[in-house]
C-alpha cells in the first residue's frame, strides 16, 4: 500500500527516525503491485454499512479510485482484490461483470496479468542504492 496506482521497487534496510522521518534502504528488483482497501470486496460485501450492499464496490471503485486513477494518474494500475467466498454470489457476480464491462468500455484501458505488468515495469525501472 505504498502507492495507489503505480508498481514500484521493494527496499531493504529503512530505518525510522523521529526526527527526520525514514531514511530509505536500498531497493530491490521485486515489484509490488499497489492494492487498497477501497478496492477490496471484504468490506463492502462482508461488513455492510448501507441498507443495500450492492451498493458497494462498483459504484464506490469507479468513483473513489478509477475516476481518479484515469484522470489523474497515466498508466497507472487499477487493482481489485476479489475473494471467491465473498464474489461468488449471484448478486456480486452481476456485479462484478457490471464493473468489468464499465472498465472495459472506457478509452485507453487494458486488461493485464500481474505477470505483464511487473515484466513491463522492471524492464524499465532499476534498483537504486538508499
Amino acid at each position: 500500500m505504498g502507492t495507489d496506482f503505480q508498481p514500484y521497487l521493494c527496499r531493504l534496510g529503512d530505518e525510522p527516525n523521529p526526527d527526520e522521518g525514514y531514511r530509505f534502504g536500498r531497493e530491490i528488483d521485486l515489484v509490488e503491485i499497489p492494492v487498497s482497501w477501497a478496492l477490496d470486496d471484504w468490506p463492502y460485501f462482508e461488513v455492510v454499512f448501507e441498507p443495500d450492499p450492492l451498493v458497494g464496490l462498483s459504484s464506490r471503485a469507479r468513483s473513489r479510485c478509477g475516476r481518479r486513477m484515469y484522470g489523474h494518474v497515466p498508466g497507472g494500475l487499477f487493482t481489485a482484490t476479489f475473494h471467491p467466498q465473498v464474489i461468488g454470489h449471484d448478486a456480486c457476480m452481476m456485479m462484478l461483470e457490471g464493473l468489468i464491462d464499465h472498465i472495459g468500455a472506457t478509452p485507453g484501458i487494458a486488461f493485464k496479468t500481474v505477470k505483464t505488468v511487473v515484466e513491463e515495469f522492471s524492464a524499465s525501472h532499476e534498483p537504486k542504492s538508499g
